[in-house]
């Protein structure tokens, strides 16, 4: 008995939470972007990481592995469609929303070839949250959980 109110001492609710709430990275080299997509989508329920660069987006995936990937298109210098293709080697299953006010067609060519969704700057959050939305749900681990309660667990 004294072993379980050791194991009850050191549970976390808030580890708990991020097995059963779909996890999301964002990578942009803007603090302002960052925060402002973290805030609306922790609103909404998600777990969330955020990275500035490229090595502490591969850190991050590695760790967390999370189910989602938001990228901005420009990361200031950094070639995110390698960092994309890194990520897609380490996490096949992972899917990813590209941030772009670019729509030439070889950067949309580039997007589809990794099998990433856009999403085009300027963008309302009611946008953001249809995108996370739809792609969170067509990955079957998520679909109950969006109609379920857990307050109660």
């Amino acid at each position: 008995m004294k072993e379980n109110k050791s194991l009850w001492r050191n549970y976390n609710l808030q580890e708990a939470e991020k097995l059963t709430k779909p996890s999301i990275l964002i990578v942009d080299d803007q603090p302002g972007i960052i925060k402002l997509l973290k805030d609306a989508l922790e609103l909404k329920g998600y777990v969330v990481y955020t990275a500035g660069n490229t090595g502490t987006a591969k850190a991050l995936v590695l760790e967390k592995k999370p189910l989602l990937l938001i990228l901005d298109v420009n990361l200031g210098g950094e070639n995110s469609f390698v960092l994309a293709r890194q990520i897609k080697d380490i996490l096949p299953e992972g899917k990813i929303i590209f941030i772009t006010a670019y729509q030439e067609e070889e950067i949309l060519r580039q997007i589809r070839e990794l099998g990433g969704e856009v999403l085009v700057k300027p963008f309302s959050l009611e946008e953001l949250y249809r995108k996370v939305q739809a792609v969170v749900s067509s990955d079957g681990r998520w679909e109950i959980l969006s109609n379920c309660d857990t307050r109660n667990f």
